[in-house]
């Protein structure tokens, strides 16, 4: 039990620090990872540098091919964040760019 509360007590220490883009970015991970569409609900991994590269790809892909949103996900230099700039969304049918809470709306 203690692992799982040290667990989530990283999680949200790495939130506090990681901030804007890669925060979207676990947003949407954790959409997705509700729906079943993924077997860890565990989210440290999406802040590991390489990990975060293949969650990021996946789910740019999964907004792409699902959703018909075309991303651009900053998760920052060496994937931490540090540097990153803001996250892009856009329509793939309109062309019209999306903030990402409509971007969550229309996922959720």
């Amino acid at each position: 039990m203690e692992k799982i509360e040290n667990a989530k007590m990283e999680e949200q220490e790495l939130e506090q620090v990681a901030g804007g883009t890669l925060t979207e970015m676990v947003e949407l991970f954790r959409v997705f990872e509700s729906r079943g569409h993924g077997k860890n609900k565990n989210t440290i991994g999406v802040y590991l540098p390489g990990f975060n590269e293949i969650a990021k790809s996946d789910i740019k892909s999964r907004l792409k091919n699902d959703y018909g949103i075309e991303a651009n996900i900053d998760i920052g230099w060496l994937g931490v964040g540090i540097a990153s700039e803001n996250n892009m969304y856009k329509d793939i049918k309109t062309g019209k760019a999306l903030t990402h809470q409509e971007v969550m709306q229309r996922i959720k």
